[in-house]
């Protein structure tokens, strides 16, 4: 086991089972394309104002593939492939998994899974109801 195993989980994304990992390796990259981590999970987490960026999404997704062994031309295709063509309900579950396995470790991700997915049907269901006038 190496020292970013204890950040590593394996989700279901796209068409498959795949590893991610924020490792070591690629921090300095998400840092430089999504800012701070600190201020990256909060922009993840803050409610009732979530305000990441798609590109932020993206980002993690993609980089926590790479982190997780994937070739990086394999983890841009499948980010362009199940994230950005996609609803980003689809895939904001995987990218907050990915982030807090990084900050809490991965054992807190499945239930941050949950939560994220509860989260997401509630604030689809509140945009819905705005966009019908209620």
């Amino acid at each position: 086991m190496n020292d970013d195993d204890s950040t590593a989980v394996t989700l279901f994304f796209g068409d498959g089972t795949r590893r991610f990992n924020l490792s070591a390796d690629v921090m300095p990259e998400l840092e430089a394309q999504c800012g701070g981590i600190g201020a990256l999970v909060y922009r993840f987490h803050a409610r009732p104002n979530v305000s990441f960026t798609f590109a932020d999404l993206l980002t993690v997704l993609r980089l926590g593939l790479i982190g997780g062994g994937t070739p990086p031309q394999v983890a841009a295709r499948i980010v362009d492939t199940y994230a950005a063509r996609r609803p980003v309900v689809e895939s904001f579950p995987v990218a907050l998994a990915v982030l807090n396995s990084k900050w809490f470790g991965a054992a807190a991700t499945e239930a941050d899974i949950a939560q994220a997915e509860a989260d997401a049907k509630t604030d689809d269901a509140l945009s819905n109801s705005i966009a019908e006038g209620n």
